[in-house]
């Protein structure tokens, strides 16, 4: 009898116990302390959530929760999940069913996790959930549907080398209400990428603040009520101008339909690079970016049409309304627009505005875009291909305009290149053709400061066709 007992025990020891789901492993009256458990599913068999778990005698520091640590019919022992660097998040009692809140599960697997896989299915999150360390990825698995139903979906404060990829993050509820909505949100936090995933619907979609080493690649943004992409602002509804932006790449993406701008971003940005994106029948711009200071900004290769205002606007904020932080450079420089393509854009396809003659404005170059003015049937009173208004540089051609080709089919006030309140740009080697009132056109705005004095034409093929 005591020989038949003592081999139980060491085959319950040594062997790993396999059952159907975790609530059959709770059940076990065979399992002895160092005993090894594996399921088959944490509801049901095949279910996802099989994962390994290590019996052991219960202590005073353990929590039972009942994703991690599990109580057994002995209740002196329990059974701890055995943890891996990627882990499933049904493996902590998701289920992925569009009707169960996941909030608490997917916690879990964040907390204990370097990478957790989110599998094809429906999460609701009713709380927000917090990146609670560094390092960390995120990734879904088929068509894996994360529906937020808080105010923050992510939130990364200080974090760094965090992944989202390949999921589909949404909004629905608040589509229409939550003035503070965000689907993720960082701030402080460095080496955030987003990418291959389709975001939508909500207030907001992608705000990050005060952070560098972003990427933001592959995206599906749309249908927002503020803005897809907004980068450079705190975490308030309105960011103020007061944070960085810095080593950053948006490319690859697909924005529209929201009712601000595309992509959006303020603040003091450097080493900032937009590429190859598509922004169209957004409310506002395709692309924007409204701050203080600028410094080696690249925008090529990107498609922006249909939007209701510009294609890009890029334009320096009022100081009044948002005071410059004055630890910070006064720059907008080294500024390089081209090879972008715009039309039926209703207002300005590349719209420049740039107020404060103490910035340092220098080697702004726009050059090599195709640019198409269509405001047919509108009622637009004002549309042009390129608009600098204004331009208190100081430095000679401290804007150059060159090789751009600008042309029209519009029904009144169309304008090829139109310079307002503008100084020391340089014009040259574009060709402008087809607008309806004025292919080339400098004015004088009393809203603006300065006057317009030292530009220069060079070369340009200007046509009237109409």
């Amino acid at each position: 009898g005591q020989l038949t007992q003592l081999i139980a025990q060491f085959l319950s020891l040594n062997a790993v116990m396999s059952f159907p789901s975790v609530a059959a492993m709770k059940l076990a009256e065979n399992l002895v302390n160092g005993s090894t458990c594996e399921t088959y599913g944490f509801y049901n068999v095949n279910d996802g959530g099989g994962a390994k778990y290590l019996v052991r005698t219960i202590t005073n520091d353990d929590t039972i929760d009942e994703k991690t640590i599990i109580p057994l019919y002995d209740d002196s022992l329990i059974a701890e999940l055995i943890k891996e660097d990627t882990m499933n998040v049904k493996q902590f009692g998701a289920k992925g069913d569009g009707l169960t809140d996941d909030t608490t599960s997917i916690q879990t697997a964040l907390d204990n996790s370097s990478k957790i896989l989110i599998p094809d299915g429906e999460y609701r999150i009713t709380q927000n959930i917090s990146i609670p360390h560094d390092n960390l990825t995120i990734s879904g698995v088929g068509l894996a549907k994360v529906i937020v139903e808080t105010s923050i979906g992510f939130d990364i404060q200080s974090k760094h080398d965090i992944i989202f990829e390949n999921l589909y993050l949404s909004s629905p509820t608040y589509y229409d209400g939550n003035t503070s909505n965000r689907i993720i949100s960082a701030y402080g936090s460095h080496g955030i990428k987003i990418v291959n995933n389709e975001i939508c619907f909500g207030k907001m979609g992608v705000v990050i603040g005060d952070s560098y080493d972003i990427t933001i690649s592959g995206n599906l943004i749309h249908d927002f009520k503020g803005w897809g992409i907004y980068l450079g602002g705190n975490q308030t509804l309105s960011p103020d101008t007061s944070s960085d932006i810095k080593n950053c790449r948006i490319n690859n993406n697909e924005s529209y339909n929201s009712t601000y701008d595309g992509i959006k971003m303020t603040g003091y940005i450097e080493n900032v690079m937009v590429y190859n994106n598509i922004c169209h029948d957004n409310t506002r711009d395709g692309f924007d970016w409204a701050g203080h200071s600028a410094k080696n900004v690249e925008v090529f290769d990107n498609l922006f049409y249909d939007n209701t205002l510009c294609g890009t606007d890029f334009k320096t904020l009022t100081r009044t309304s948002y005071p410059f932080d004055d630890t910070k450079t006064k720059q907008v420089e080294s500024i390089h627009f081209h090879d972008n393509v715009c039309y039926r854009n209703m207002s300005h396809e590349l719209n420049f505005q740039l107020s404060y003659s103490d910035n340092n404005y220098n080697n702004i170059v726009v050059e090599n875009n195709v640019l198409k003015i269509q405001n047919k049937g509108t009622t637009t009173s004002e549309a042009d291909g390129i608009r600098v208004a204004p331009l208190e540089a100081t430095i000679s051609n401290a804007m150059i305009i060159k090789n751009n080709t600008i042309y029209g089919d519009t029904d009144s006030y169309g304008n090829g290149i139109r310079l307002t309140n503008t100084n020391n740009v340089l014009v040259k080697d574009n060709e402008v053709t087809g607008i309806f009132r004025r292919v080339c056109y400098v004015d004088y705005n009393s809203d603006f400061p300065g006057t317009s004095a030292y530009n220069t034409f060079d070369n340009n093929l200007l046509v009237n066709n109409r």
